[in-house]
């Protein structure tokens, strides 16, 4: 695809996959997803701890609380 930019969403929650670079919520919606598939976070654990634990130090103001919330929300109970 000419034009496209591709990346593979880093472990830091953040990449560039065509307009997703601005897309906050997502990347941190993928970045607790990743460490759950690699054991770093659990069902069990608090939600908000972990959103400040692991939000991306370059993120600041609005961009890491949109950041947090995406992150967050992968605690959100969905139909099993």
């Amino acid at each position: 695809m000419t034009g496209t930019r591709h990346t593979r969403w880093s472990s830091s929650g953040f990449g560039t996959i065509g307009d997703m670079s601005h897309d906050f919520f997502t990347a941190g919606y993928l970045a607790a997803s990743d460490r759950a598939a690699d054991g770093l976070i659990s069902r069990d654990d608090d939600p908000h701890a972990e959103s400040e634990r692991w939000c991306p130090p370059h993120l600041h103001g609005d961009a890491a609380s949109t950041w947090r919330e995406g992150f967050e929300s992968w605690w959100e109970p969905r139909d099993q």
